[in-house]
Formats: structure tokens, C-alpha cells, sequence
């Protein structure tokens, strides 16, 4: 940009190179793609753009989608084709997402119609919770491709961050619904659930020498691949396990930083150690380990992907609340982990973001709610945020060709802790073709984990579905569900009803 502005003989050579402009997605250019563009179009002003202001959603990463609404007037004379007809979406759902994104008051003005008529209504579902919205989502899905009505691939179900997809893939993996994710990883490949279920691995097993090897050196602590090297070699000549030889790391060849560090880290696992005997609830667990590391402060740099993934970290000690001990989370950790998702029918899984550009005969919308979508940061942003949470909604809206369904869940566990949420205010505007109904099979409430359970009797569970009862230990219930598998859960959380 700086050339351009300032050397002339340099700006007037690569004028010369282009006779005409055209750019796609120009509502996603920033500042100085903008510049660029103005001083490279010259007097001709031959030059032309194409994009939908409706469908900005990267201002997070630069993209000014001013840019397009002041085009015509940088190119006077300029001459602007609306193109609203739309020829991907029925009419139900053109008009409710239309009737969300006339809320914007920053936007052009253009009325999307469409010739593939009216379509079924537009879903909007309340659940409980949000493994009771997901467990129904993939059970609705389940159905329709048993009945031979869908193939797997029909489907995508989009979320506002990429931690919402973790009781996602736990109800696709209960009903044996294949599925990918689109622009992401699954969520126990992701880098900081790995570095914290290793933590968690060795606490639980003090000789995995795997886990070990990941978490010696993170967070960083100065203990390197040949310190690392070294002190495994010489802790398998000693007969001990790992936590026990970075206890006794003096005695080895690892010297400087890195045994000061193994020692420390030695002593940090012997605490641990402690607080599990007194408490085997795994969200406490991981809540101490992350303490004890300091590891919010390893991730947190200032950054949307930081952000990220502290919640997907938040989603994770929201889950292992539901488990009776550590060890039976970490069963539950590596049946997930052990998932194929390379089937090429399979239910495709994104946030919105990730969607754009795609689209799919039905959309399942999940988390419609204040502080989801939109984002809780729009309270301190202001309008300009909101109305790109606006834009994502719609976006979001408009990648279904004939069925969308929006789903919200009155509450919703984070760190650990019941949040209940107002649904989102964008609901409200749809209006028009839309059809509201509970997504729930059954009302519950606060005081479901309080009712007697037994041995023997018959229970249901939004996560793992019907079982029976086979040991009752204090708030710790053992059941062995009709699928064939057998959990210890926490009944504070993980809300058993008798059936």
C-alpha cells in the first residue's frame, strides 16, 4: 500500500498490467486490500465487485464489510444488480432468516424471494439441556436413516463454537450416527483436551510413559527432548514409575533447568495425588490440574482461537461432572477418542463460520441463546457486534435447502456450573413460517438428582439413554444401560429419571 501511494512510477506500471478488476467476496476485503483496489483501478474505474453485506461475519479477522456498502460511493456511476433471487432455500426459510436480518440497521436494502415455493415451516425446539438437545438431534437423525427417508450426508448440524460440538458427538456416537467435523478437528483431538487428558492419564496411571512424554514440557518448563530422553532411560533402568522417578529426579543424569522442573512437576503429582483420594470427581481433578499448571495462563494469549479453547476446556469440566471417579471418565474419554469419523455419508458437524459458502437439505441450529448467539461479548461490544452475530445467525439460517431446525436449551453446564439462559432475542424476530414445539420427550427439574434410586430399578438418561440400576453407592449410581455399556455416574449431574 505504501508503494502504491507513494511512488507513482510504481503504482502506474501495475495499472498498466490490469485492463479490467474483479473480485469476489468483496464484504470480506479489510483496509488495505481496499486501498490496494483503489489505486490500482486508475480513472476507468473498470472494475467489479461482487458480494453480499448480509453475509459479513469476518470482522474478527480484518474484514471490513463497510468496504461494499460505500462502493458506489468510491466508483460514481458505478452500476449495481441485486441478486435476490435465491436458489438454494425454500420461502419458509428465506423469510425468517430475512425477517432476523432486517433488524440490522447497517445493511443494504433488497428482498430475497425464491421460486422453490414455501417449503416446511421453520423448527424452533426447546430442550432441557444441552445433552438432552443434542441426544434428540441425533436421535431424530438416527430415525430418518434407519427409514431409508435420508443418507447421513443430508444432514449438518451447526454450532456457534467448536466446544459445542463435544455432546454432539457423544449422542452420534450413542445412536451409531456417522459424522465429521467440517473446518476443525474432533473435539478430544484437539490440542488442549489431549495435554489435559494426559495430565489425567498419569495421575490415574503413573507409569504411562505416552502421557508423560506429552505434558513434561507443557506447559513450558525448560525440560527438552534430550533431558526428556534422558530421564526416561534412566527411569526405566530404576524400576519405578514415572510421578515416583520425578520425585527422586536428583538421583538421575538429567541436570540444570530440566531436573529442577521434573522435580517440581514430581511434587505437583504427588499433591494431586492426595486431593484424588479425597475427592474422586473428575471436573475437581481437572480443575486443580489446570490450577496447579497454570494453564489457562499458557493458553490465554488474547486471540479468538484462545478463547476457543478455553471453552473447550469449559466443556470438558462441565462433562466429567457427570462421573462418579476418574476412572470412569477416562473410559468414557477413550471410547470417544477411538471414534472412525472418515465415512464419506456421515452427518456433517461445524460452527457457523466454517459453514459459509456450503449448504445441506437440513440444518439442525443449535444454542439459539442469549449469550451463544448472540456471543455474551456483544454486551461490552455494542451494536456493530450484534449486528454481525445478526449476520452469522442468518448466514447460519440460509445454508438449509429445505428443512431447518433451531434449537435452544433453557440450561447449560459451563466450568462445571448450571447456567439457565434466556433463549435468543433473534427467535423472537423470525416470525413468519415457523413452528415452535418442546424438543424434549420429557419435563424435568432441578431436584431430579434428589429422587430415591435403587438397585433394579429401570432409568433414563439424555446421554446414554435406558438402563437399569446395578449399584447404588451414595450419589455415585452404576448403570447398565440397554446398549450394552455399564457407567458410574454422578447423580448431581448426570440426572437419572426413573422410568
Amino acid at each position: 500500500v505504501r508503494l502504491l501511494s507513494t511512488k507513482p512510477s510504481i503504482r502506474d506500471k501495475w495499472r498498466s498490467k490490469f485492463k479490467h478488476i474483479l473480485i469476489d467476496e468483496y464484504q470480506d476485503t479489510n483496509s488495505a486490500q481496499y486501498q490496494i483496489v483503489k489505486y490500482l483501478v486508475g480513472d476507468d474505474h473498470n472494475i467489479c465487485v461482487v458480494g453480499d453485506d448480509w453475509q459479513s461475519i469476518y470482522s474478527w479477522r480484518g474484514a471490513d464489510f463497510t468496504n461494499i456498502l460505500n462502493f458506489e460511493r468510491d466508483f460514481p456511476g458505478a452500476n449495481v444488480v441485486k441478486l435476490e433471487q435465491n436458489y438454494r432455500s425454500t420461502g419458509a426459510i428465506l423469510e425468517a432468516a430475512q425477517n432476523v436480518i432486517s433488524k440490522n440497521i447497517t445493511r443494504t436494502d433488497k428482498k430475497i424471494w425464491t421460486a422453490e415455493g414455501s417449503g416446511e415451516p421453520v423448527q424452533i425446539n426447546q430442550a432441557y439441556d444441552e445433552t438432552e438437545e443434542s441426544y434428540l438431534i441425533a436421535q431424530r437423525i438416527s430415525t430418518h436413516i434407519a427409514v431409508g427417508a435420508r443418507q447421513a450426508k443430508d444432514f449438518a448440524v451447526l454450532y456457534r463454537t467448536n466446544a459445542m460440538s463435544y455432546s454432539l458427538e457423544r449422542a452420534f456416537l450413542q445412536f451409531h450416527v456417522p459424522y465429521k467435523i467440517i473446518g476443525g478437528v474432533r473435539f478430544y483431538d484437539r490440542r488442549e483436551i489431549k495435554d489435559i487428558v494426559a495430565y489425567l492419564r498419569l495421575l490415574h496411571q503413573p507409569n504411562d510413559r505416552v502421557s508423560f512424554s506429552r505434558i513434561a514440557n507443557i506447559p513450558t518448563r525448560g525440560v527438552g527432548a534430550t533431558s526428556l530422553a534422558k530421564f526416561l532411560n534412566w527411569q526405566a533402568s530404576q524400576s519405578v514409575d514415572v510421578i515416583s522417578a520425578m520425585v527422586q529426579v536428583e538421583s538421575s543424569p538429567v541436570t540444570g533447568r530440566a531436573r529442577a522442573a521434573l522435580s517440581s512437576l514430581g511434587e505437583g503429582f504427588r499433591k494431586l495425588q492426595v486431593l484424588l483420594e479425597k475427592n474422586s470427581n473428575p471436573s475437581f481433578i481437572i480443575e486443580e490440574v489446570i490450577k496447579h499448571i497454570n494453564y489457562y495462563d499458557f493458553i490465554r494469549d488474547g486471540t479468538p482461537q484462545a478463547e476457543e479453547r478455553l471453552e473447550n476446556i469449559s466443556s470438558l469440566v462441565s462433562d466429567a461432572a457427570s462421573f462418579a471417579s476418574l476412572a470412569d471418565f477416562l473410559d468414557e474419554v477413550a471410547l470417544m477418542s477411538s471414534a472412525d469419523g472418515s465415512a464419506d455419508d456421515s452427518v456433517a458437524l461445524m460452527t457457523i463460520h466454517a459453514a459459509k459458502g456450503l449448504e445441506f437439505p437440513v440444518v439442525f441450529m443449535v444454542g439459539l441463546e442469549d449469550g451463544i448467539l448472540p456471543h455474551s461479548r456483544v454486551h461490552e461490544a455494542g451494536n456493530e457486534e450484534l449486528e454481525e452475530e445478526r449476520r452469522l445467525c442468518y448466514v447460519g439460517m440460509t445454508r438449509a435447502r429445505e428443512e431447518l431446525h433451531i434449537s435452544y436449551a433453557t440450561s447449560r453446564l459451563q466450568f462445571g456450573q448450571r447456567g439457565y439462559n434466556a433463549p435468543s432475542r433473534f427467535l423472537e424476530d423470525m416470525g413468519g413460517h415457523i413452528s415452535q414445539e418442546p424438543l424434549s420427550i420429557h419435563e424435568r427439574d432441578d431436584t431430579s438428582h434428589m429422587m430415591s434410586l435403587e438397585v433394579s430399578q429401570r432409568v433414563k438418561s439424555s446421554q446414554f439413554g435406558e438402563g437399569e440400576i446395578i449399584d447404588v453407592d451414595g450419589l455415585a449410581v452404576t448403570v447398565r444401560f440397554d446398549n450394552g455399556s455399564i457407567k458410574k455416574l454422578n447423580t448431581e449431574y448426570a440426572r437419572l429419571m426413573p422410568i
